[in-house]
């Protein structure tokens, strides 16, 4: 039932010819799947998409806004264009809860939104914000990524008059915070001329999991720019200047990005079942393993039977799984078979480093140069050219009305089909 609020007899009565499927959050899944859904969707279903924010960010691309080589707008999708564009309603509202047994979403107004089918796309917030003392006030979080833009823009103008040499500290060594370091040396060099940029890593060594080539790499990269590397150890505080380490040792900064990996929403799931750290358990055809009208994917999920953290949290198998949500929903509203998603166990991994030029890793190879940044910057932008229709408007949208529809305004809900070629 896709009505949103207090239900009426009369809208009860209309919503049995209907049934609602509704997509939380507008990640690189969620985005695919609104385009798909236009193009296949069975009559008489209705769909939402409910996003807090208005747009998205295709985080491939965010590094390279943070050098300068993009501008804000060629990575952001108009959700609601996107759905105006996919006849799908959009609703601007953050979802608080599910509540899988009455198959309705909390909206932080207070009001609801019933579905027959759900998928959670919701991505992740940054592990240890809400655990270290200071750095929800004084640290950059990378996720989730849609703030990230504002957040560096904002702390800039507290310093930019003032500032000789920006002194950068990212938070945390992986592949995030590593492309992050690169690139705002970049936008600082060109800004100011010269930037101190400081890693802070709590493991031995970055990039644990990649090869040993692609780690010679990032370190000749990192040494040619004179970015310091601190390994083995943590950051236990953060006040609005300072960052104080589990050595005793204190450090200074300008500008802290906190990029220590991926933790789940605070999201109230009333009993769907979630693996040790709090991700969505979904089985291999993304479908919670609590509720099968329950879909997941990206950041927010953990695949049962996969070891905790892999697939990683990383935007390439949240791209590959939006295709795989799709032909699944319009499987199970019309009982068909569902397809399995396998993750890939390894993927072309491409690092900006800010310069026009990257470093690429695969099956344990690496290369780098500016062909590699080439091949990268093609990539994107293929990927965001499927909504070049939808990408360049960017203006201020409305909360949807949620409550005391009528039944006319109901019908209106459902819009008209249009057949293409996927």
């Amino acid at each position: 039932a896709e009505y949103m609020g207090e239900p009426s007899t009369h809208t009860s009565q209309f919503l049995l010819m209907r049934r609602h499927v509704v997509l939380v959050g507008g990640g690189h899944a969620n985005t695919q799947v609104v385009r798909m859904l236009k193009a296949q969707v069975p009559e008489h279903t209705v769909a939402t998409l409910v996003s807090e924010m208005p747009w998205s960010y295709y985080s491939g691309m965010l590094p390279g806004w943070v050098a300068g080589l993009y501008e804000p707008k060629q990575l952001q999708i108009d959700l609601k264009a996107l759905c105006e564009d996919s006849n799908c309603q959009f609703v601007a509202q953050r979802v608080v809860e599910i509540d899988h047994r009455q198959k309705r979403l909390g909206l932080a107004d207070g009001s609801f939104i019933f579905y027959d089918i759900v998928a959670l796309n919701i991505g992740s917030r940054t592990r240890g914000d809400d655990v270290v003392p200071g750095v929800k006030e004084y640290a950059i979080t990378t996720r989730p990524i849609n703030a990230l833009l504002s957040k560096v823009q904002t702390a800039e103008r507290s310093f930019s008059l003032h500032t000789a040499c920006p002194r950068v500290v990212i938070v945390g060594g992986g592949v995030a915070g590593i492309e992050l370091a690169f690139t705002m040396y970049e936008r600082y060099k060109n800004k100011y001329g010269t930037v101190q940029v400081i890693i802070v890593h709590q493991g031995k060594q970055i990039l644990a999991s990649g090869s040993r080539r692609s780690r010679h790499l990032v370190q000749q990269a990192l040494s040619e720019r004179n970015i310091d590397l601190i390994t083995n150890v943590s950051v236990v505080s953060v006040s609005k200047t300072d960052a104080m380490l589990s050595s005793a040792e204190t450090i200074s900064f300008d500008i802290l990005l906190w990029a220590t990996g991926a933790s789940p929403h605070h999201l109230e799931l009333n009993g769907l079942q979630t693996d040790s750290e709090g991700f969505l358990l979904v089985n291999s055809y993304l479908q919670s393993v609590s509720d099968l009208n329950v879909f997941g994917s990206g950041d927010c999920i953990q695949i049962e039977g996969h070891a905790v953290g892999f697939p990683p949290k990383a935007g390439v198998y949240a791209v590959r799984e939006g295709p795989v949500i799709a032909k699944n929903i319009i499987a199970q509203l019309t009982g068909s078979s569902l397809t399995r998603y396998e993750p890939q166990s390894d993927f072309l991994s491409l690092m900006n480093l800010g310069d026009h030029r990257a470093i690429g890793a695969k099956f344990g190879l690496a290369f780098s140069g500016h062909w590699v940044w080439k091949l990268k910057d093609h990539i994107d932008r293929k990927w965001m050219n499927q909504f070049k229709t939808v990408s360049d408007h960017a203006e201020p949208l409305q909360t949807a009305t949620l409550n005391k529809l009528t039944t006319a305004d109901t019908a209106e809900l459902t819009p008209s089909i249009a057949v293409q070629t996927l």
